[in-house]
C-alpha cells in the first residue's frame, strides 16, 4: 500500500527543509482520546453504529505563515472505532471491525495572543490512510476528511485542544453507506 504519492512526500520535504533551514519551523508532538463514531447503511436499508472511546497521537510542524496565522500539517496515527455486527445474509455475525487510520491532517490556524497566551482555532483537510487488516477486503484504504481544532497554548509551549473530524468519503466498495467521525481533546508540545 502507497500511503502517500511520492511527489506530494517530496514537495512536503522540500518545504518544511526550506523553512527550518531559515529557523520559522517548531516541531510538535500530541496526544489524546477520541470519541469516533461509525454509522452503516447497508443496501437492504438495515443499520449498524457504533461509537467508543480511542486514541490519537502524532506530530506536527508549526510553521508561521504572517502574524497570526499558522500553517500546521502534521502526522497522526487515530486509533479504531471498535466493534460493528453485521447481518450477513441468513446469519448474524459479529467481527472486530478495528479501522485505524494514518491521517495526514493540514490546518490553517488562526493565532491571536491572548494574555498568557494565544488562542488556535482553525480548520483543514486531512488525508486519511487505513491501516492493518480488512477483513472482507470491503473498503477504500484512502479517503479524505475535513477537520476543525480549538485550543489555547501557553508561552512555554504547551497547548490543549479539542478536535473534530467529518469524513467526506464513503469508504465501502460493498453498496453499503458509511459515514465516520469523532470529537477529540488532545494535549501538544512544541519543541
Amino acid at each position: 500500500m502507497q500511503i502517500v504519492p511520492k511527489h506530494i512526500s517530496l514537495s512536503t520535504g522540500i518545504l518544511l527543509l526550506g523553512l527550518a533551514v531559515n529557523g520559522q519551523v517548531r516541531i510538535g508532538a500530541k496526544f489524546g482520546l477520541t470519541f469516533p463514531h461509525i454509522s452503516y447503511t447497508q443496501p437492504d436499508g438495515q443499520n449498524f453504529t457504533h461509537s467508543k472511546v480511542s486514541f490519537l497521537a502524532g506530530g506536527f510542524v508549526s510553521v508561521p505563515l504572517a502574524k497570526q496565522i499558522e500553517l500546521r500539517p502534521g502526522v497522526e496515527l487515530t486509533m479504531g472505532y471498535g466493534n460493528v455486527n453485521y447481518n450477513l445474509g441468513s446469519f448474524y455475525n459479529s467481527f472486530k471491525d478495528d479501522l485505524t487510520y494514518l491521517d495526514i491532517p493540514l490546518y490553517l490556524l488562526f493565532t491571536p495572543q491572548i494574555k498568557n497566551g494565544k488562542l488556535l482555532v482553525g480548520a483543514g483537510p486531512a488525508m486519511k490512510n487505513m491501516l492493518g487488516a480488512d477483513p472482507l477486503n470491503s473498503y477504500k484504504t484512502v479517503d479524505w476528511a475535513v477537520n476543525a481544532m480549538a485550543g489555547y497554548e501557553i508561552p512555554v509551549g504547551c497547548s490543549f485542544h479539542v478536535n473534530y473530524q467529518e469524513s467526506l468519503t464513503d469508504i465501502n466498495k460493498d453498496g453499503t453507506e458509511s459515514s465516520r467521525h469523532y470529537f477529540g481533546f488532545t494535549i501538544g508540545y512544541l519543541f
